[in-house]
């Protein structure tokens, strides 16, 4: 039986070699160089919104360098326009590298229910823009605020029928955003589908 001082031991030397092979490896290879860390800021969906700047500025200081925008219960940007959004990230040391979109409108599964808000309210959400309805217009933006990458996080794909019109929507971005001289990124989940 290994004994937790054994163990802790072991596995202590392991991550130290393997830090110490990884960075040799690198050095080896031409490639020690250090990514910088970003956030994706959905993640902060109930919190960013009340006060963007500051809460930036906390991602800023904690050591976060890129970012991911989403949606945002103020509209727009965080209640901003993309060059707007991307000055103020700068300002505070961030680098604006992707936005992420919706392939078609939200709507929320079938027996599901909206989420609460701290007062036990449902939440409202303002109109979300998505790329079946408003594809040229986020391309457009996103591209005015000097961003590298349009990401579809989501998209229909319950049916055969929403997966052609999924693939159509998401190939007309992708021409779009070509044009527009920024890249595009497609992450679908699927977990169900029925035909």
């Amino acid at each position: 039986m290994l004994k937790r001082r054994d163990f802790l031991k072991t596995t202590g030397a392991a991550a130290l070699g393997s830090l110490m092979i990884s960075k040799s490896n690198a050095a080896f290879f031409g490639t020690a160089t250090s990514h910088a860390v970003g956030l994706q800021l959905f993640t902060l969906f109930n919190v960013i919104d009340s006060d963007v700047r500051r809460n930036l500025k906390k991602v800023a200081d904690i050591g976060y360098k890129e970012l991911e925008s989403a949606f945002s219960k103020l509209g727009g940007y965080y209640g901003m326009k993309p060059k707007e959004f991307a000055a103020l990230a700068n300002e505070l040391g961030l680098s604006w590298k992707s936005h992420h979109v919706l392939g078609a409108p939200f709507k929320m599964p079938a027996g599901a229910k909206m989420p609460t808000t701290p007062d036990g309210k449902p939440m409202v959400i303002p109109l979300m823009r998505n790329l079946r309805d408003n594809m040229q217009e986020l391309v457009d933006e996103v591209a005015e605020g000097g961003v590298a990458y349009l990401v579809c996080a989501n998209t229909p794909t319950d049916t055969l029928d929403d997966l052609k019109s999924s693939i159509e929507v998401l190939n007309k971005t992708g021409e779009a955003c070509k044009k527009a001289g920024i890249g595009s990124h497609i992450i679908i989940m699927i977990w169900n589908l029925k035909r």
